[in-house]
């Protein structure tokens, strides 16, 4: 995600739904939120959108459309194909794992945050990043 956190137009994102109001389904994503509308969560006609998704529930979604003016993020749920959706779950898993790897080697919160932004900044994010060898020998 660049550019003032906003995420870029037909990139997946990882959210947690975090309420259904209407037709519409509020996706927080970072530090921003997002609206799927019920024409985005399936396709077909929605009898319980429950059924669905659920408040709380982490969604993979791809991004419609950005507003920055207004703040709005447009999000859809049936677009994202089983396979990027697996591959951004592994990816996100992968990024946990080498943030508890940096946190468990380190043990400094403040030098942890500061390695895994510059990492970020150089490889966009932190799973993709290469581990020096010693702290790679110590997660085995």
């Amino acid at each position: 995600m660049k550019n003032e956190g906003y995420p870029e137009l037909d990139e997946l994102v990882l959210g947690t739904v975090s309420r259904i109001i209407g037709t519409s389904v509020f996706v927080k994503i970072d530090s921003k939120e997002g609206v799927i509308s019920f024409s985005e969560v399936a396709s077909g006609r929605i009898r319980n959108i429950r059924d669905y998704v659920k408040p709380g529930q982490r969604i993979v979604c791809k991004v419609l459309r950005v507003d920055k003016e207004k703040g709005h993020i447009d999000l859809s749920l049936r677009r994202v194909g089983m396979k990027e959706k697996k591959e951004l779950l592994d990816l996100y898993k992968k990024e946990k794992e080498m943030y508890f790897i940096l946190d468990r080697s380190i043990k400094n919160k403040d030098k942890v945050e500061k390695i895994s932004e510059k990492a970020k900044e150089k490889f966009g994010k932190l799973a993709l990043a290469k581990l020096p060898q010693e702290v790679e020998n110590k997660k085995t």
